[in-house]
């Protein structure tokens, strides 16, 4: 599918904040937010999360974008969502003929 073609079914906008590390007192320190177009599909699904316990992923996420994102960022839904910043399950890169397309996130 072109890349413009999909971009036109991304009708929501997420923002993720990169995980940077932990401060002193173990909390999670993040980096600037960066905002994508995106579509969130309620979608429940049985998974393992990357540390390969079983977790039911209740949303997905499906965005214009090849960035590596990392389990452990932060993502906020759009309003309306329950919760607002879910935890990231799994994190999939999917290619096409031409290389690298778009990045799908499992939501706990």
């Amino acid at each position: 599918m072109a890349i413009d073609e999909f971009s036109d079914f991304l009708n929501q906008m997420v923002t993720v904040e990169p995980f940077i590390g932990n401060d002193g007192y173990g909390e999670a320190q993040f980096g600037t937010s960066v905002v994508y177009a995106a579509r969130c599909v309620g979608k429940t699904k049985v998974m393992r999360d990357f540390n390969g316990v079983e977790r039911v992923s209740s949303h997905t996420v499906y965005m214009n974008s090849i960035v590596n994102f990392n389990p452990k960022d932060r993502i906020t839904l759009p309003d309306g969502y329950s919760p607002q910043q879910p935890l990231i399950i799994a994190v999939g890169s999917f290619p096409d003929e031409d290389g690298m397309h778009h990045k799908v996130i499992h939501l706990q």
